[in-house]
């Protein structure tokens, strides 16, 4: 475009060259302005009819996630962790779903009603043993399973934290079963009969799964 530019200049017989002169040169070589063109006098298209020449791009707006708060909870004058989940009108208390992680290494998962675990959680300790049941006013309470990290597991009903009347358990292999009761082994028994006793105190999943 350069080179006919100056060839141009070069052939021109005008002896004064100006600005509307160039752009008129600059406009032939484009092919741009002439008769029947809709671009403006001085041969150069107006920035809305090039926005009106180029693709129009539709991108969808992202509709920003909101995510649970993040608190530390600190009670009695400790720092207990963090909390991820739904709070109280206040902002202050852990109430509805929520994920608990604590500073030594144990997190919970599940609902709480005012600032306690309430309803159905899981309790992870940091050496691996597991609780997964019902809670009561952030006690274990209620039909529960309670998971050694060699495999062993209990099934039984809690009371305020602890394993209260006859429960069943499976060895690590699922091969073995025992009656416990009061959180104490007494007997084995037939897996046919564990698997009965865990369906009778209200159980679905039996036996339980390797």
């Amino acid at each position: 475009l350069l080179d006919d530019l100056l060839i141009r200049l070069q052939a021109t017989k005008e002896t004064v060259v100006d600005v509307p002169m160039v752009n008129g040169m600059i406009d032939e070589l484009l092919g741009v302005g002439g008769k029947g063109s809709s671009s403006s006098s001085s041969g150069y298209v107006s920035l809305s009819a090039l926005n009106a020449t180029q693709p129009q791009i539709q991108t969808q707006q992202q509709q920003p996630t909101q995510q649970p708060p993040r608190i530390r909870i600190c009670r009695n004058g400790k720092v207990l962790g963090w909390y991820e989940g739904q709070l109280d009108e206040d902002g202050t208390s852990r109430h509805g779903s929520g994920s608990m992680y604590y500073d030594a290494g144990h997190e919970s998962h599940g609902t709480w009603r005012k600032d306690e675990m309430t309803g159905r959680g899981i309790y992870k300790w940091s050496d691996g043993h597991v609780y997964d049941g019902e809670w009561a006013n952030g006690k274990r309470h209620g039909l529960g399973r309670f998971i050694r990290p060699d495999g062993v597991i209990l099934y039984g009903t809690y009371e305020k934290g602890h394993h209260r009347g006859q429960g069943v358990r499976w060895s690590a292999d699922r091969k073995e079963a025992q009656i416990v009761v009061d959180g104490v082994p007494k007997k084995n028994v037939s897996l046919e009969n564990a698997e009965e006793m865990a369906r009778k105190m209200g159980f679905e999943d039996v036996p339980p799964s390797l």
